[in-house]
């Protein structure tokens, strides 16, 4: 029996520490059942797993509004801005390889895929290389060292054993429109000189 108390002390801080609660329910001669109960932002979420640069990435479906495949012919340039129309609207895109600077492989194809995510009424078309599927997923804490790079909103294993990154939409959305506006003054700069 000694020894146990201090491990379930380490456990009950760390819940603590989350926001949760720790509950047990002992029965003589029957058994122990321990109840760990943990605040809905570490509850289990839908997310669509796709691949790009070598590299597979995690976005919450709550933000995703469609997928689907195009041809490279299809993407226009519009002041140093690729984009795609969809629905009869002109949507930016970001290829995902590009924006975290991934050298990985390409895969030999005549289609790309677009995940079109959006917040309130903006919206943004994610290049990649692949769609794997859905999952359900956990999103857990990436720490300090890689807090401070936008478009992350965490980590999440795969039932493989892997560990990828969950997308953040809203961070990738202000960095898309960062980037064309900063574009954009260059460009208009250009034009005048």
């Amino acid at each position: 029996v000694s020894g146990r108390g201090v491990g379930l002390d380490v456990v009950k801080n760390n819940i603590s520490a989350l926001s949760g609660a720790i509950d047990i329910e002992s029965t003589p001669g029957e058994g122990t059942t321990v109840i760990i109960t943990l605040p809905i932002t570490l509850a289990i979420i839908q997310a669509l797993i796709v691949k790009a640069g070598g590299e597979t990435f995690a976005i919450p479906l709550n933000s995703v509004s469609s997928g689907l495949a195009i041809r490279p012919e299809e993407i226009k340039t519009i002041e140093g801005r690729e984009v795609i129309e969809q629905r009869e609207r002109t949507l930016p895109l970001l290829r995902l390889a590009q924006f975290f600077d991934l050298n990985g492989s390409q895969p030999e194809t005549d289609e790309l895929y677009v995940v079109t995510v959006g917040i309130a009424e903006k919206r943004l078309g994610i290049v990649v290389d692949s769609l794997l599927g859905r999952q359900d997923i956990v999103i857990k804490s990436i720490g300090e060292v890689l807090s401070g790079i936008k478009g992350i909103a965490g980590a999440t294993e795969l039932g493989d054993q892997r560990t990828i990154l969950v997308l953040d939409v809203v961070g990738l959305i202000e960095e898309a429109t960062k980037t064309f506006s900063h574009q954009a003054r260059a460009k208009r700069k250009e034009d005048v000189s």
